[in-house]
């Protein structure tokens, strides 16, 4: 399959999106499929040859988060020219938007995964003043909805965006994770890299720091177990903004634990399965995940788990083979640690338990379920084509023939002469080649043909949308319309944007002015249509 992936999260950045999209893409492309990249570039960054990266500009800068434009550019001309058999979104934000309006026009289903629950994130917008949560849920069910299929990647995601409203069929998969690259043994670099005596166990913690991983409970817990045993550390690893990495530092000294918890800051993406491997146990305390990546890395390493209970992690953490679940509670949590760090019996045994329990989370098994649900979706939009052509037989003019008629050359030549008189010598081809409406579109786009039937099967003809960059589309309808004995030749307009206002406004400057121009040719032409359907 030729599978477009258009993504916010893929390297350099690290977070698990970007891990998950890229391993997904490892695992496809392993089976086969000819997989295409489309995500925000980045100074100095270098990729193979299916990778296209759209200008961005900087979001977070502590973080190294950029955002894709959707300004015009060669690469965005090069991408359009290529025919997905499927597209597949992540993240939900513009490259996820510019997905759905390549899928729109190319007619190419739509798949998307919902890796992040945004309510849980709206403090990151003004503090939270303008973006409420129950916002953020209201906006992830319209963008759910525009889609052909969800994938969540657990069970309590899925019932997330039911709760929310999706209608579309929602499939629970895993992201993959490269197994055999965290099956390593430990060579002392993350001692090296922090100056920790062999004789000290390291508590590790791997991720984002911020205030929704409930980082502060991990530390404030550990305080409980720094002053009963001396015989261990916590390392902290990871990126965040400098405000969320001053408070973390900060809470740390305040609690007079600056000896014993080490910031390291973020490693290379080549050095990570090194973090894990000199790691004793793992802990974990965030309630905003939808799937917990660095869980199951930290399993495949392994590496046993102990973490507050979450929904999120019931797949991962089976409690007391693999890991142990506790409360949200800094005594029972910081019990659960001590008792732990006294039995190196029951580390060995869980530690054996855990890498096994990461192969369910393999990039293999992962790439295997994601082509599962493409040939569905490809299988049912194959159905609706089928449907479509029935329903065209039915008026009893074959659909090839109406093909002819709606894209004769005549009509489309003195179009595009009287559109260039009116607007000025713009490059416009009409038909199903390319187009440029510098006037309107930013960047060319493949007209899509769909075969329509409306007014009780009395007429057939063409809906051909025009997405438009800053969202909504204009749908021009070319069709073929039955009144008693004749045969009437007709095209109208419509605006569709997703602002109320935006809508009235354009709608009202441009409607008249090209529902004009397309009435005014077809009325030049209007002989040689029905002597073609004489032909009939």
């Amino acid at each position: 399959m030729k599978i477009g992936i258009f993504t916010e999260g893929y390297p350099p950045q690290i977070n698990g999106v970007a891990t998950s999209v890229e391993n997904s893409v490892k695992g496809l492309r392993k089976r086969g499929n000819e997989v295409f990249v489309v995500a925000a570039k980045y100074p100095n960054v270098k990729d193979e040859k299916y990778v296209t990266r759209l200008s961005s500009i900087p979001v977070i800068r502590d973080m190294n988060l950029r955002m894709a434009t959707h300004l015009p550019e060669r690469a965005l001309f090069r991408l359009s020219k290529i025919e997905f058999d499927i597209i597949h979104c992540h993240s939900g934000g513009p490259l996820t938007i510019m997905g759905l309006e390549f899928s729109r026009l190319k007619r190419t289903p739509a798949v998307f995964t919902y890796h992040t629950l945004f309510n849980q994130y709206t403090h990151y917008v003004f503090r939270g003043k303008l973006i409420t949560p129950k916002m953020a849920e209201t906006a992830s069910r319209i963008l759910c909805n525009r889609f052909d299929y969800i994938i969540a990647p657990t069970l309590r995601i899925r019932k997330e965006l039911v709760s929310y409203g999706v209608k579309k069929p929602i499939a629970v998969i895993a992201s993959g994770i490269d197994t055999k690259k965290f099956d390593v043994k430990d060579d002392g670099f993350l001692r090296s890299k922090t100056g920790i005596p062999n004789d000290q166990k390291i508590l590790l913690y791997v991720g984002r720091l911020a205030k929704e991983k409930s980082l502060d409970f991990v530390i404030r817990s550990f305080r409980i177990v720094a002053e009963k045993d001396k015989s261990c550390v916590l390392v902290i690893t990871g990126n965040g903004t400098k405000k969320d990495v001053a408070f973390f530092k900060n809470l740390s000294r305040s609690l007079k634990l600056e000896k014993r918890v080490y910031f390291t800051g973020a490693f290379k993406p080549s050095e990570i399965e090194k973090v894990y491997a000199g790691g004793y146990v793992f802990l974990f305390a965030s309630a905003s995940e939808t799937q917990g990546m660095v869980v199951w890395e930290a399993l495949a390493s392994g590496l046993p788990v102990i973490a507050v209970r979450d929904k999120a992690l019931e797949d991962a953490i089976e409690s007391g083979k693999n890991g142990i679940f506790t409360k949200r509670d800094e005594n029972e949590f910081a019990k659960t640690v001590l008792e732990f760090l006294k039995n190196n019996d029951l580390r060995e045994r869980m530690s054996k338990n855990a890498k096994e329990s990461a192969q369910k989370f393999s990039l293999e098994k992962n790439a295997e379920e994601l082509e599962k649900v493409y040939k569905k979706v490809l299988s049912e939009q194959a159905n609706k084509r089928i449907h479509e052509v029935v329903l065209s037989s039915e008026i009893n003019i074959p659909v090839e023939r109406i093909w002819e008629l709606l894209t004769d050359l005549t009509l489309y030549t003195k179009y595009v002469k009287h559109t260039q008189k009116v607007y000025g010598p713009k490059k416009l081809t009409i038909g199903t080649g390319w187009q440029d409406w510098s006037t309107m579109l930013w960047v060319p786009i493949k007209v899509s043909h769909k075969v329509v039937v409306f007014d009780k099967n009395k007429a057939i003809g063409f809906d051909i949308p025009f997405p438009w960059p800053v969202g909504g589309e204009m749908i021009q309808r070319i069709y073929l319309e039955r009144n008693g004995p004749k045969t009437k030749f007709n095209a109208s307009m419509k605006f569709r944007f997703g602002n109320r206002f935006v809508n009235i406004l354009i709608s009202s400057i441009l409607k008249a002015r090209l529902r004009d121009t397309m009435l005014y040719t077809m009325e030049k032409t209007q002989k040689d249509r029905l002597k073609l359907m004489g032909k009939n």
